[in-house]
């Protein structure tokens, strides 16, 4: 069974994953509100970094459940 947190997530895939648009998830990458891992010259996402971002967005109140 692949464990999940460490499938790594290209910045396309995790534009879909999020419903964001690559600038966006460049500048939260930026602002250190989405970590991300360094592989020669790629930067890829991994699952845990997008679980903790949306949690991070839930304790700030930016999620609302509908």
């Amino acid at each position: 069974m692949e464990n999940e947190h460490l499938k790594l997530l290209n910045i396309n895939q995790a534009c879909e994953r999020l419903n964001l648009g690559r600038w966006s998830v460049y500048k939260l990458i930026n602002q250190n509100r989405l970590r991300t891992v360094k592989i020669g010259r790629r930067r890829l996402v991994t699952i845990g970094a997008i679980r903790a971002f949306i949690e991070d967005l839930e304790a700030e109140g930016g999620v609302s459940e509908t």
